[in-house]
């Protein structure tokens, strides 16, 4: 288990690239489909806002945002239909939509921000293709910031005195004050002599200690909400007293369905080896407005409950019964009525503690949250985009598909362009995260990195006293002793490293290894004498 009170992924920047399609009428994309009349649009044109503009052969594309690409074309008289494809860098492209030959335009929604991005247009009977490159804007953090506010415990003044005194019978003709004891209405063990103010506001919570073995806890909030976090074994190290403690209100949530529920996972910050499940089961008072879903979000990222905390988006993972994972394995996610956007239970995977929400909101509303409130931390970023694909993308296996291939081509141009030991460590890093979040890393991509480190480690000069050293150990050491425990890159890439060099391997490992203890008796030793 690992704790920490500020989740550090300064390189989920480059791992947002989720192509999600919402095209023009007459489309047969993978996406969502609204024509382009209908997306509203912004008060400004892209070159007025500095943003890319790109023509070629009568194929333009327009940077609206840092995520969404206008793409329009003229007609090809003799075109049964068309065939877009993108990609970002190497020439590499993935199919993005297939539209019928109606269609001359074409919206790309999430697309990867900060990235020059090429587009091609076939010409299905005609095969003529035109390619155009644009280079979308990098985000500019503009986050939206929420009010969060804590049931607390109701106090309990006693409603009958000593006697039975009913207040609903009181004779104010016949009352005498001396007679009466008003300590008598007050709770069990209350002092007012030494009063503590904070007893009348104590939030409602159900803690429990939990272990490597896993556990369960459950709370239910006044307002019926029941919230319920399963954690798996082997998701901490050691014993950890969990508390939920279910949220009064949340203010400033910027969808049309308001507050549904809401709870607080203490303590704040634990990051879990292997990912918990916090179940929301809200009851349905009414019915819920047509067009809209079930939306999951956190906050409290920044600052302390009510303080103001920063909001964003978190995904669901639900099917008909509402329990199962199906986003993200290779499930079809169809209409809200089909796969149970409705239901009144639904999963959030936890992987780091802290505070959670639900609400209710339109397809619209929540394109409008992603493309217009970027969050100020990449890592949170990354999750939001992972919740707008699973949310606006029809077929989800399609979907993931291109991500997970996006996401491995941008880690290659990474790796490509590594030169020294310091941007392999970078690239390691991004695949390690890259596997933390649940994203499969291509076979090829190991393949690369299994090949840079065995490179650099052979080429290797003995010695801890310079930085390139030092990061020789670094390298060295993960491969040595990876971390153990939930699934980790940095293994995987162990077992590849050794089952693709064999005792060659095996041996420049023991080398590495002996190099690296070494060093840190030295470290140890060297730190021993300037102490004494």
């Amino acid at each position: 288990m690992t704790i920490r009170r500020h989740l550090v992924l300064g390189l989920f920047l480059t791992l947002a690239f989720v192509l999600a399609a919402c095209g023009q009428g007459g489309s047969e994309s993978s996406g969502d489909t609204v024509p382009t009349s209908q997306q509203g649009g912004d008060p400004t044109s892209a070159a007025d806002a500095g943003l890319s503009i790109s023509e070629s052969n009568g194929f333009k594309a327009e940077a609206l945002s840092y995520i969404r690409v206008q793409l329009s074309w003229s007609e090809d008289s003799g075109a049964q239909g068309y065939q877009i494809d993108a990609g970002v860098g190497d020439d590499v492209f993935f199919p993005l939509a297939t539209l019928d030959s109606s269609a001359t335009s074409y919206e790309h929604f999430l697309a990867p921000e900060a990235a020059a991005i090429t587009y091609r247009l076939t010409a299905v009977g005609t095969n003529d293709v035109r390619t155009v490159t644009v280079t979308t804007p990098a985000a500019v953090p503009n986050p939206v910031f929420v009010q969060a506010t804590m049931e607390v415990a109701e106090f309990g003044f006693s409603s009958q005195g000593p006697g039975g005194f009913d207040p609903s019978t009181f004779d104010p003709g016949t009352f005498d004050p001396s007679t009466m004891d008003l300590r008598a209405f007050l709770p069990e063990g209350f002092d007012p002599e030494n009063m503590d103010l904070s007893q009348l506001m104590q939030p409602v919570s159900v803690s429990q200690e939990t272990g490597p073995a896993g556990g369960e806890i459950s709370v239910t909030g006044k307002n019926g909400v029941v919230y319920t976090l399963s954690i798996p074994a082997g998701a901490i190290s050691e014993d950890v007293l969990f508390t939920l403690s279910p949220v009064a209100n949340i203010e400033g949530i910027p969808f049309s369905g308001g507050f549904l529920g809401g709870v607080q996972i203490d303590p704040r910050g634990i990051e879990f080896d292997v990912p918990a499940l916090l179940t929301f089961e809200i009851p349905q008072t009414e019915e819920p407005q047509p067009d809209t879903f079930n939306i999951a979000f956190g906050y409290g990222n920044v600052g302390e409950v009510n303080l103001g905390e920063e909001f964003y988006l978190e995904p669901i993972l639900i099917n008909e019964d509402g329990l199962s994972e199906v986003i993200g394995h290779g499930g079809k996610l169809a209409s809200s009525s089909a796969q149970g956007l409705s239901t009144s239970r639904f999963v959030v995977k936890v992987k780091t503690t802290g505070s959670r929400g639900a609400t209710r909101g339109t397809a619209r509303e929540f394109r409008m949250v992603v493309e217009s409130t970027p969050s100020s931390t990449e890592y949170i970023r990354f999750n939001e985009r992972i919740a707008a694909s699973q949310t606006l993308v029809a077929n989800a296996s399609l979907q993931l598909d291109l991500y997970n291939k996006l996401t491995n081509m941008r880690l290659r141009d990474k790796l490509g362009g590594a030169v020294n030991v310091s941007d392999l460590l970078i690239a390691q890093d991004m695949a390690d995260s890259m596997d933390r979040v649940g994203e499969l890393l291509f076979k090829e991509t190991i393949d690369l990195l299994t090949e840079m480190s065995y490179r650099l480690l052979k080429a290797r000069k003995p010695g801890c006293d310079t930085k390139e050293e030092a990061e020789i150990m670094v390298l060295g050491g993960r491969l040595v002793n990876p971390p153990r425990g939930g699934l980790d890159f940095k293994i995987a890439l162990r077992d590849d490293f050794i089952k693709r060099y064999g005792e060659e391997g095996k041996q420049l490992l023991d080398e590495v290894d002996k190099a690296l203890r070494r060093c840190t008796y030295e470290i140890q030793i060297g730190s021993q004498i300037t102490r004494d």
